[in-house]
């Protein structure tokens, strides 16, 4: 390298043919030559955009490194945490190796950011993300330390907590309260909890009062603000997060000065629907009724009703419970719901109104919807791909592949056989949170696989009589089997599934947190080789016409 003067009378250093570059990776290096503090951005700066940031904040809130499985069968982990500095918080993903780091951040902590890349999440904010390019130095020697503010006081949305976070500050509106109720553990004593569903303007959280906690959640009431200082999270069934309040957390009940924000359900379109959705808002025009049932679950009376919604973008079954199903929309009214769900563990997805929700029937909307009988027709057949070449979600394809893994986790999750709601955490798994009332959970089965066809890989979902149908069994003896098994190798083993040859139709859908495709699986087939070879020969027939 050499030095010469630029236009502007400064030096200049200058590489030719003959200079070399060497990267050196030496952090005791590293830190002799920090970032100038003008090259650093405030987290209300942040936009879509922006590529790679550096910036100093102060940790609010700190999760646990979580492991999960690439379709090509390696593993990759990820943790987060919540930033803050005197402009606002902002998520953090940690990748790969740095993940690790989460291990050794306290909340409180001054944190400084390198090379963190800004992404966005599906509602349009940004978070970021800090992979094998980036760096998270602690403790950092920076000016810009003293202008942040400290953690105390400072109480995440519910939108921004995750599972695996020890202390948590949160506040938030009781929307729904569940009576006290006793479970045994497993040392045989008896504990008690009390549930609760919280809101605020973010979204929804399950929250549970533990043993000594039980006495401050008593003088709970639904519309009261609480909040919640030192609670603990889990990853709940669905994967999303729940929280814990145990003796030690402090629980204020409307405390002056703090305010919560109205929760307002998402709208979101039919063909953007995925299992395991809440509080959902969505506007479809009713294209089929498939009638009304009355039925008996231990001793009381309920009733559902059936129809096929539709939007431009696809139809999805809709099933109004109890009071909702008094009157049944007709073929082309517009229905408004509000405050739906979608249950996990149907075969085919499922749109459901309950008591917690509201329905419209031709509400003034600003959108147009074509007719019942065009709506009708935009079913779409699975198009029969090669693996590698799916790349987009929302595709409704059919593969043919081999089991080449079955991920290892709890085959078995409880609904409620009421409202068809996921049920808690196991240890509040018989208290339905939709229906107020302690049941006996029905099982459903529950199947993560990878699918190889040669030329790729993809991640396989199976729920409810999918999954049964795969496996040859019932979710109830699945259950049994399961149940039985000293672990959950031998369990999957016991099955015989890695090796099969199977063909699967289903939709694909982003995992927005493992940034990956995978195969939502509605239907099942096992490879005739007389069949196939007249599918395929009619595909080149098309092909060549």
């Amino acid at each position: 390298a050499y030095v010469q003067e630029g236009r502007e009378g400064e030096p200049e250093l200058k590489l030719a043919a003959r200079s070399t570059v060497e990267v050196v990776r030496d952090p005791s290096l590293e830190a002799k030559f920090p970032l100038p503090e003008e090259d650093l951005v405030r987290i209300s700066d942040l936009k879509e955009g922006h590529r790679e940031v550096d910036l100093v904040g102060r940790v609010a809130a700190v999760g646990e490194v979580r492991v999960f499985e690439r379709p090509d069968g390696s593993t990759d982990k990820f943790a987060s945490f919540v930033l803050l500095d005197e402009t606002g918080k902002i998520k953090v993903f940690l990748w790969g190796e740095k993940a690790d780091l989460v291990k050794n951040v306290r909340r409180g902590e001054v944190v400084k950011l390198e090379n963190a890349q800004v992404r966005m999440d599906p509602s349009g904010k940004p978070y970021l993300r800090v992979g094998s390019g980036g760096r998270v130095i602690l403790s950092p020697d920076s000016p810009r330390a003293s202008q942040l503010p400290e953690v105390d006081g400072k109480l995440l949305k519910l939108e921004e907590v995750e599972p695996g976070m020890p202390w948590v500050e949160v506040a938030a509106r009781v929307r729904r309260k569940y009576p006290e109720r006793e479970f045994k553990r497993q040392d045989g004593s008896v504990g008690k909890v009390v549930g609760m569903m919280l809101e605020d303007e973010t979204g929804l959280m399950r929250v549970s009062f533990w043993n000594g906690a039980i006495e401050r959640a008593g003088s709970l009431k639904v519309g009261d603000v609480v909040l919640l200082r030192g609670a603990y999270t889990r990853e709940g069934p669905s994967g999303r997060p729940e929280l814990h309040v145990s003796r030690s957390a402090s629980v204020e009940v409307n405390p002056p000065g703090v305010e919560v924000g109205e929760f307002k359900p998402k709208r979101v379109k039919v063909g953007e629907l995925e299992p395991g959705m809440d509080g959902v808002e969505v506007v479809g025009r009713v294209v089929e009724v498939e009638g009304t049932r009355e039925f008996v679950r231990e001793g009381k009376k309920g009733k559902v009703a059936s129809l096929i919604l539709g939007d431009t973008t696809g139809k999805v079954r809709v099933l109004l419970w109890q009071e909702h199903a008094e009157r049944v929309p007709r073929v082309g009214e517009i229905l408004l719901l509000r405050n739906a769900y979608t249950p996990l563990g149907s075969p085919q997805l499922e749109l459901h109104l309950g008591r917690m929700g509201q329905l419209e029937i031709n509400p003034p909307i600003e959108e147009e919807l074509p007719p019942a009988e065009i709506l009708s027709r935009l079913s779409q057949a699975p198009e029969t791909r090669d693996i590698g070449e799916i790349q987009e979600p929302n595709l409704q394809v059919r593969v043919r592949g081999t089991i080449v893994q079955v991920i290892k986790r709890r085959p078995i999750f409880d609904l409620c056989p009421l409202c068809g709601r996921t049920l808690g955490t196991v240890d509040t798994s018989l208290f339905c949170e939709e229906c107020g009332k302690v049941v006996s959970p029905e099982h459903r089965a529950v199947l993560n696989l990878l699918l190889d066809d040669g030329t790729g890989v993809i991640r396989a979902v199976l729920f409810g009589k999918v999954a049964e149908e795969l496996v040859g069994m019932s979710s109830a003896r699945i259950f049994e089997e399961y149940r039985k098994s000293p672990n959950l190798i031998e369990f999957y083993r016991s099955l015989g599934l890695e090796g099969r040859e199977v063909i699967f139709s289903g939709t694909t859908r982003r995992d927005e947190y493992l940034d990956q495709l995978e195969l939502r699986v509605t239907s099942v087939e096992f490879p005739d080789a007389r069949e196939e070879a007249e599918r395929l020969l009619e595909r080149v027939k098309a092909l060549r016409s």
